[in-house]
């Protein structure tokens, strides 16, 4: 969508979805005040010396000049009624600016009128917006609707938060399959020795520190990265969860593509070097 001020972005949920600006609105020039009627002459056109003098004594009109009113350039994008094609850019200008400006509701409200069945200008929004929980009850399923219709319409910033919007989705799966209880050592990315683990969570036993607790997590798998990847004859995400004592990884769980590569991946790290005691689970990406 141009999913959230002049190119801020922003992701979701989950994530982080972005947003940027829409496209440029249409020049469109002010209206002009018609020109006052010609007054009937009989064709002779009057010179300023037919014009009679004001009187003396005349009374001023002490009513004060009506102030100029100021127009609502969105009105017609919250009136009822439907928005046309020719005001939709225009109204998608109007639900960015409220956006940034942080009034959810109003860019929803707006949103809502451009993303019909005709009209496709506001579902980029609309989807950010439902992804991120912002002026609406969140729901991904509801975004995603939302973002593939616009990017169904050449939207290529819907395109791209639709993306955004799956990897949040997939990831928040993963790192709620094989979970650890009460971790104290949480961090989103780390690579040790080539080796790259996501969504790493540990239980420690003794607590530790978050860096050096995540880098002691790994290194001992790290020793073991050959045998780790030829367990996947193409790419693929594992899941692992394992557990360590006396300096030793003793048990490990799996969640894989198949049997044969969780029964792979359990042969080539089980027994490996572990830094301290406790259960972890991480992401690594296998196979050649």
């Amino acid at each position: 969508m141009p999913v959230v001020a002049s190119r801020a972005r922003s992701l979701v949920v989950l994530l982080a979805l972005g947003v940027g600006c829409a496209g440029k609105a249409p020049d469109v020039a002010p209206p002009t005040t018609p020109p006052p009627a010609e007054p009937d002459s009989g064709g002779k056109t009057e010179t300023a010396s037919a014009v009679a003098p004001a009187t003396e004594g005349a009374v001023e009109d002490p009513t004060p000049a009506a102030e100029p009113t100021q127009t609502d350039p969105y009105a017609a994008c919250t009136a009822d009624g439907d928005v046309g094609p020719d005001a939709a850019l225009n109204c998608r200008t109007g639900a960015l600016e409220a956006y940034n400006s942080k009034d959810f509701g109003s860019a929803k409200t707006i949103a809502e009128k451009i993303c019909t069945e005709t009209l496709t200008a506001g579902c980029g929004l609309l989807g950010v917006l439902h992804a991120k929980g912002e002026g609406v009850a969140q729901d991904v399923e509801l975004a995603r609707s939302y973002l593939d219709r616009a990017c169904a319409a050449k939207d290529a910033e819907a395109c791209d938060n639709m993306k955004a919007l799956d990897a949040a989705i997939e990831q928040a799966r993963v790192a709620n399959v094989l979970p650890v209880e009460g971790a104290n050592v949480s961090i989103g990315s780390i690579g040790v020795d080539g080796l790259q683990a996501t969504n790493l969570q540990c239980r420690r036993e003794g607590g530790g520190g978050l860096f050096g607790g995540a880098m002691g997590a790994i290194s001992g798998i790290a020793k073991r990265k050959k045998r780790l990847m030829a367990c996947g004859s193409s790419p693929e995400d594992v899941r692992v969860r394992w557990t360590t004592a006396g300096g030793r990884i003793k048990t490990v769980e799996v969640e894989a593509s198949s049997k044969k590569v969780s029964g792979c991946v359990k042969k080539a790290l089980k027994g490996a070097s572990a830094a301290f005691g406790g259960t972890c689970a991480a992401t690594f990406s296998i196979g050649n």
